[in-house]
């Protein structure tokens, strides 16, 4: 995907592409729910840009679009069931893009959304596959009502299920690395460049600390695990 709003930016903030502040910026855009830019960042700006939008990222993760002067017919501003002033708020950007996904496709301007289409598509399907954790937790909450209940053999089938969404989870919220120091003073505080960052899953040397942070490795190259730095 070709970032022409990453440009446009960073061109409205004065910055040259490539910058070395772009960091920074992406961070002050997204309230640090960003390091960089990516292409979730860049169609949230074509589709702000395109439907006249601000938007502002809480540090949770929420997001907020702002209505500044529509663009849509009277009678196609309310296909989300927004308030008189066009506030918008969602729970994540992927929760966003997924909700602009039928506007997207009926869009009949100027500017076709395919490859923006296809990306959120994906998106979509992704998600779907993935168990609610709000389910996880009912099952929990389930087998802990059984315990000494004559319904030991559901219980174990049920403990084995939860098994099951707990090691498929961990691929999808991630689980944070554990940073190995060499020193061996008890009184030591922090890491060295040296030391080892580790897999919690399997334990998997994943990196180091004087590696850059685009040298790290999202999954684990061993179990698949999401790694948290």
């Amino acid at each position: 995907m070709i970032y022409t709003m990453k440009k446009e930016c960073l061109k409205k903030h004065f910055l040259k592409e490539p910058s070395k502040y772009e960091k920074n910026l992406v961070e002050d855009l997204t309230s640090n729910v960003f390091h960089e830019w990516n292409d979730k960042l860049e169609i949230l700006t074509r589709i702000c840009d395109y439907y006249s939008y601000t938007f502002r990222f809480y540090s949770d993760g929420r997001l907020v679009l702002q209505m500044v002067n529509a663009k849509t017919k009277d009678d196609d501003s309310r296909w989300r069931g927004k308030d008189d002033c066009g506030h918008l708020e969602y729970f994540s950007i992927d929760a966003m893009l997924i909700d602009w996904l039928d506007e997207l496709k009926k869009n009949e301007g100027s500017y076709k959304f395919e490859e923006e289409i296809k990306f959120i598509e994906k998106l979509q399907e992704d998600i779907k596959k993935v168990v609610d954790y709000d389910i996880l937790k009912e099952l929990e909450d389930i087998r802990i009502r059984m315990y000494n209940t004559n319904f030991d053999q559901d219980r174990i089938i049920l403990s084995d299920a939860i098994d099951l969404i707990k090691d498929s989870e961990k691929y999808r919220t991630g689980m944070k690395v554990i940073y190995e120091s060499y020193e061996e003073d008890d009184d030591y505080e922090g890491a060295d460049e040296s030391d080892d960052i580790l897999c919690q899953n399997c334990r998997t040397l994943v990196a180091r600390m004087d590696d850059y942070e685009g040298m790290r490795p999202a999954y684990c190259p061993e179990c698949g695990t999401k790694l948290i730095y």
